[in-house]
């Protein structure tokens, strides 16, 4: 089994594909987070309004997962 990524690693992946994500998903956000609730493995988390049904699992490794939220407001 191949070692978890880094958080390094990580932030690199997201600023380099952050603007694609939130373009081809319509997303309301994208964040660094788990990849699951059992997971202490860092993956990229994509806030969408409904998940895409065609999903990728991973971006260069490093895991995605897509989470339905509505807009986000500044307060």
């Amino acid at each position: 089994m191949a070692d978890a990524p880094s958080l390094d690693a990580v932030r690199r992946i997201l600023e380099k594909e952050k603007p694609d994500l939130m373009i081809r998903y319509s997303a309301n956000g994208v964040a660094i987070g788990k990849a699951s609730e059992q997971s202490d493995e860092y993956a990229i988390v994509v806030y969408v309004s409904s998940k895409p049904s065609n999903a990728p699992t991973s971006i260069d490794g490093i895991p995605i997962r897509f989470v339905t939220a509505g807009p986000f407001k500044a307060l």
